[in-house]
C-alpha cells in the first residue's frame, strides 16, 4: 500500500499499476492500517477502489484505460479459473467496476449449481440494474430461472410489464 500511495503522489503511473497489481494478488482479507492514517483500518476491497477513483481524478484517459486493462486482465484470470473463490475474490475488490458484470453472472451460475440461490440472486439483482439492456435482460432471465427452481412463482408474477419492457 505504501509503495502504491508513494507512486500515486509522485505521479509515477507505471509504478502505481505495478504496486496495485502486486497488492491485489496478495488476496488479503485482513484489516490493514491506512497509509495516510495508521489509526484507520482498511481492506483491499476498500483501498483499491479508492486508488482507482483517485487515478481517474488525477490522470488522463490513457492512464484510466491502462487501469481498466489491468482490471480486465484480473477479470479474465478469475473467469478462466471458474473457481467460486477466485470469482468472489475479484468481486470483493472490483464489484463496483463496470467490468465486474461478467464475473457476477459467472459467479451466480456457479452458486446456483451449488444450491446457493440467495447469493446468486443478489448478484443478478445488481446486474439487472445495469444500463446495458443485454446485461439487464440476461440477469432477469437468470433470476426467473432461479425463482422457478426455488418455487418462487410469486416473484416471477411480480415482474411488471414495465420491468420486462425495460429489459426485453
Amino acid at each position: 500500500m505504501q509503495r502504491a500511495e508513494t507512486q500515486l503522489q509522485a505521479g509515477e503511473f507505471d509504478g502505481l499499476l505495478e504496486a496495485m497489481d502486486e497488492f491485489a494478488r496478495l488476496n488479503l482479507d485482513d484489516l490493514l492500517p491506512s497509509v495516510a492514517n495508521p489509526q484507520r483500518l482498511v481492506t483491499a476491497s476498500s483501498w483499491i477502489p479508492s486508488v482507482i477513483e483517485r487515478v481517474h481524478r488525477r490522470f488522463g484517459p490513457h492512464e484510466r484505460r491502462a487501469v481498466d486493462e489491468q482490471i480486465d486482465a484480473l477479470k479474465h484470470e478469475a473467469l478462466a479459473s471458474n473457481d467460486v473463490t477466485s470469482l468472489e475474490r475479484f468481486l470483493s475488490v472490483y464489484s463496483d467496476h463496470p467490468l465486474a458484470v461478467e464475473v457476477r453472472s459467472r459467479l451466480a451460475e456457479r452458486l446456483v449449481a451449488r444450491g446457493r440461490f440467495q447469493q446468486a440472486e443478489l448478484l443478478l439483482l445488481q446486474n439487472r440494474r445495469s444500463d446495458h439492456p443485454f446485461v439487464a435482460a440476461e440477469a432477469t432471465r437468470m433470476l426467473v430461472d432461479i425463482w422457478d427452481r426455488a418455487g418462487l412463482a410469486e416473484r416471477i408474477a411480480a415482474l411488471t410489464p414495465g420491468d420486462l419492457n425495460r429489459v426485453f
